[in-house]
């Protein structure tokens, strides 16, 4: 699937899903993490008040939780998330081979960011997805937790409905990211997550 920027006017707001395209502002802030995504030609995720981001060269944007970060292409920032980027990077290598060099993933995951064609697809059970990866379907957003799918939305996730709960999945997790998150990667998920999925297992 293209990530592209459309609606790139202040209309649009800064808050970012997870196929990378901006969304209106909804009036609140339900967002946990913040980013940006030309700093050094990198998309990174920071944390929501990161001092140094309120230099006026970095245009804040919002995400969800970090889940929803990662399948738009973001990797954590060395910076104020420097736990994070270690354990990435750990993950990462383990999952490519080699040492994780930062400037390579960041040129892989402009390269996933930039594809055209649409993901591929994927059966729930077959596919055995970690926690923290998102598909879609019929254009919805669905996260996979305990081997379950929570429809995302700016506010919060919710168990999905309708054609939206059974059929194949498109992946929209960069396939890098997701070997990553397989490799024993955990992203923060918001709270509706962790709250929605015992109810989606019943």
């Amino acid at each position: 699937m293209a990530r592209d920027r459309a609606g790139r006017g202040p209309e649009a707001g800064n808050q970012i899903d997870p196929f990378g395209r901006r969304y209106p502002a909804t009036g609140r802030r339900d967002g946990t993490f913040t980013g940006n995504w030309d700093y050094r030609r990198a998309h990174i995720i920071c944390d929501l008040d990161p001092r140094w981001q309120r230099d006026r060269r970095y245009e804040r944007l919002f995400f969800l939780d970090e889940a929803t970060a990662l399948a738009a292409g973001f990797r954590p920032c060395h910076r104020c998330r420097r736990a994070a980027k270690r354990r990435f990077d750990e993950r990462w290598a383990a999952a490519h081979g080699g040492p994780a060099d930062t400037a390579e993933i960041d040129a892989v995951l402009r390269t996933e960011r930039d594809r055209t064609a649409p993901g591929p697809e994927v059966e729930l059970g077959e596919a055995d997805l970690a926690d923290g990866a998102i598909v879609e379907r019929d254009g919805i957003p669905l996260l996979v937790v305990s081997g379950t799918l929570l429809a995302w939305s700016p506010t919060g996730y919710t168990i999905p409905t309708g054609r939206a709960a059974a059929g194949r999945l498109r992946l929209v997790t960069p396939t890098s990211t997701l070997a990553v998150i397989a490799a024993g990667y955990r992203p923060e998920l918001h709270p509706s997550a962790i709250q929605g999925a015992p109810a989606a297992r019943r």
